[in-house]
């Protein structure tokens, strides 16, 4: 007899009132099992799609042992409800028939050992109770392995190794993604200079952050890096020679022409925009490109200011850029058999995307971020998918 079946009965619980607090257009749910602590949040956005994707980000609430975790229940819930609505916009970004949703895992206790195994099982559970509909993959603190868990209970988790049916891990993906994106960067504001010796800092070496050092290292890019864990930085720095050391709270003010912000944390504001890149270098043109989902929670003002600074900043969310992971998990579903040529197609597609709005951008003398923002608005309308 599995052990779920000795577990009390999973309970679904639609959070209007969040819904209306936080003024969301979709749906938010809470799934857990009484008595256990564990509790897994969907929102999921109104959409004119029938089917829904988005990933999984987990963590435990915050104690003196995981600073960086979930303050609170309410941080959990209202986390999916702004990466639902990025992942709205990310999907019609690219150009991906699904609606924008997003899971929040979020525990009374470490997510380590039979508490880990249950959360992603209690996910699995949630994806269920959608029938089909909603689909869901890795994202912060979710890795193929977690999402294997999942897997021995539904069908509808994206990402999963190829011997599976899934496309793999998608964060080297995004990696490449971004890359490209940093690149055309370059060729368009910074033309008659060449990309060797060009400095970019990122911030965060993890599943994205570490495959995009690789290769902005191999391409002979001066690199500054920074990471909450010392090990990781260490490493990278035995790994790749003449990487700088960069702390964590300051990284985002040294000088570079690229800030890369690969971490989870709300990387732009309105206390920091003037410190971007050094903005008191001589240098002009600097950029934020990054994988980091929750990169401007601030508004447009902020993409304005930026851009009177001579930072270039394509996306509030980030979901213009970073969206090679969502493209390379839904490929399977879309593409077919020959769906790794989907994918390689659409992160092209992606890197030519940002391009075109950074050409347009520099000829109308107007912020990155609105022009995505009406691109968004104009695919949305097109599909019957306004808010």
């Amino acid at each position: 007899m599995p052990i779920e079946a000795l577990l009390p009965k999973l309970s679904s619980i639609r959070l209007k009132g969040y819904e209306r607090r936080l003024n969301f257009p979709g749906e938010i749910f809470h799934f857990s099992r009484r008595g256990t602590p564990i509790f897994v949040c969907v929102a999921k956005v109104r959409s004119s799609f029938d089917k829904w994707v988005g990933g999984t980000h987990s963590d435990w609430i915050t104690d003196p042992e995981n600073p960086h975790g979930w303050k609170s229940t309410d941080e959990a819930i209202e986390k999916a409800v702004h990466k639902a609505l990025d992942m709205r916009k990310k999907n019609l970004c690219h150009g991906l028939p699904f609606g924008g949703v997003k899971f929040t895992i979020f525990s009374e206790v470490p997510l380590v050992g039979g508490f880990r195994v249950h959360a992603y099982k209690l996910l699995g559970e949630a994806l269920n109770f959608f029938n089909g509909h909603v689909f869901s993959g890795a994202d912060v603190h979710t890795s193929t392995t977690d999402l294997m868990l999942a897997f021995g209970v539904s069908p509808y988790v994206l990402g999963l190794d190829k011997e599976y049916g899934g496309s793999g891990d998608p964060s080297p993906w995004t990696a490449v993604g971004v890359h490209k994106v940093i690149k055309e960067f370059f060729g368009i504001f910074h033309p008659d200079s060449k990309m060797h010796g060009k400095r970019v800092n990122i911030k965060g070496i993890g599943k994205v952050g570490y495959p995009l050092l690789k290769m902005l290292y191999d391409d002979g890019f001066n690199i500054g890096i920074a990471d909450i864990r010392r090990e990781v930085v260490e490493e990278a720095r035995d790994r790749f020679r003449g990487v700088e050391k960069l702390s964590e709270d300051t990284i985002h003010a040294k000088y570079a022409h690229v800030y890369a912000p690969c971490d989870k944390e709300v990387t732009i504001t309105s206390e920091n925009t003037p410190e971007i890149c050094d903005a008191s270098s001589d240098h002009k043109w600097r950029a934020v490109i990054g994988s980091a989902n929750d990169q401007n929670r601030h508004g447009m003002e902020l993409e304005d200011a930026l851009w009177r600074r001579q930072i270039v900043h394509l996306s509030q969310g980030g979901y213009l850029e970073n969206g090679g992971g969502v493209i390379t998990v839904v490929a399977p579903l879309v593409g077919g058999r020959n769906w790794d040529l989907l994918r390689d197609a659409k992160i092209s597609g992606l890197a030519d995307d940002c391009k075109l709005v950074m050409t347009q951008a520099q000829e109308e003398n107007i912020a990155p971020a609105r022009i995505t923002e009406a691109v968004v608005e104009k695919r949305a309308k097109e599909t019957g998918n306004e808010l």
